[in-house]
């Protein structure tokens, strides 16, 4: 009789013990969905938060949706234009965000680069001057540019600072033109219609 209870009391810590183990493990796999839970902002889908020291200890950091904008730079300008009504500014923004990755990346070959971020200026200053005259309802004022919070953002490090600063040494003593007239929008890589019809989720 006694064996039988050693028995029982041995049984009863045993399925203790596993009960315990399977609430840890099905803990663990809730902490790590959590974890990897998706963040989306006016219908736009947040990267993954990098960690900043693994982020800022290269030249390009963290780019895990590929679509050639920082993770950290993206979220940022996700989280500032966060509205319908910014998403012109949003687009403005991202394109920036891709010319200077490629400024960062590639600072000695000027000439190249300059033709990349000149569209992304040239968009920029369209609605800011152009479409205010013209009456396009997406027009934005010069304050709300997105270009100087970007460079803050963007040029993060000394690293990147130090590629921004050879870009614009390697352009220095040039003369450049700006493009004609009524051609200023054309150097967008979006379509406003677009962007201001797609539904927010």
């Amino acid at each position: 009789m006694k064996v039988l209870i050693k028995l029982a009391l041995m049984l009863s810590v045993v399925l203790f013990l596993i009960s315990c183990e399977d609430k840890n493990i099905s803990s663990n796999k809730i902490v790590k969905k959590q974890a990897y839970k998706e963040e989306i902002i006016n219908g736009y889908k947040l990267p993954p938060q990098p960690d900043p020291v693994i982020n800022n200890s290269t030249l390009l950091g963290i780019d895990s949706n590929n679509n050639g904008v920082r993770d950290d730079v993206e979220r940022a300008l996700l989280f500032k234009y966060n509205t319908k009504k910014d998403r012109i500014k949003l687009a403005v923004a991202m394109q920036t965000a891709k010319a200077y990755q490629v400024v960062i990346k590639n600072p000695s070959n000027g000439l190249n680069t300059k033709h990349i971020l000149n569209a992304a200026t040239y968009c920029d200053i369209y609605y800011i001057y152009v479409a205010k005259d013209i009456g396009d309802p997406y027009a934005y004022l010069e304050s709300e540019s997105p270009d100087k919070f970007l460079e803050s953002i963007q040029f993060n490090t000394e690293e990147r600072i130090r590629a921004n600063f050879h870009y614009n040494e390697s352009l220095s003593g040039k003369v450049y033109s700006l493009p004609e007239d009524g051609t200023y929008k054309s150097y967008c890589d979006f379509n406003a219609s677009e962007i201001m019809e797609e539904k927010s989720e």
